[in-house]
């Protein structure tokens, strides 16, 4: 019997961080008390704009990231191998909203204008980290000429218990880090 009590009580705890049937969810379930405690307590929240619309029910965003390569480089005196930068490159951004929200359709239609109709159109945009009692923003990310080439849709299961995340990824040419 005491084991029976101390499962379900590790199942309840697991539940409350996301876990359910011994897995991690992707995402924490917005609906779970745990995720609410956590969203509405962080000192800090986050938005994303593409152009001048702040998109709906952003819950990540990754790839805001610059790299260079490394490239050997002959010293013409010595004859020695030294590395030296090499070409700059940049990741594409990858922004998942949840299914049930508007954003989802606007980008889908960016998507298909650009992608699947051929009439490719650049916007530029931010991520920006805020406090939200003072609205003043705390990190700004620009990107610039960024166009959608990748749409991704969830994994539909009977058995999953986690909301839909639609994910869009964008190319991007340029991203600066304003503030």
């Amino acid at each position: 019997m005491r084991k029976l009590l101390l499962a379900i009580v590790a199942l309840a705890l697991a539940a409350g961080f996301g876990y359910t049937l011994g897995r991690r969810t992707p995402e924490p379930v917005i609906g779970t008390a745990w995720a609410q405690r956590f969203v509405t307590q962080s000192p800090v929240a986050g938005k994303v704009m593409i152009g001048d619309v702040v998109l709906e029910g952003v819950v990540g965003v990754t790839g805001l990231e610059d790299s260079c390569a490394v490239v050997e480089v002959r010293d013409p005196v010595t004859g020695e191998l030294k590395s030296a930068p090499g070409p700059l490159s940049v990741q594409n951004l990858t922004i998942s909203l949840l299914a049930n929200k508007s954003s989802p359709d606007l980008m889908l239609s960016w998507f298909e204008d650009s992608v699947v109709n051929g009439r490719l159109e650049k916007k530029s945009g931010a991520v920006i980290i805020y406090d939200p009692e003072t609205e003043e923003d705390l990190l700004r990310y620009q990107f610039f000429e960024g166009w959608p080439c990748k749409w991704i849709v969830p994994d539909f299961s009977s058995r999953s218990t986690g909301m839909a995340i639609e994910k869009i990824e964008i190319a991007v040419e340029k991203v600066e880090r304003v503030r």
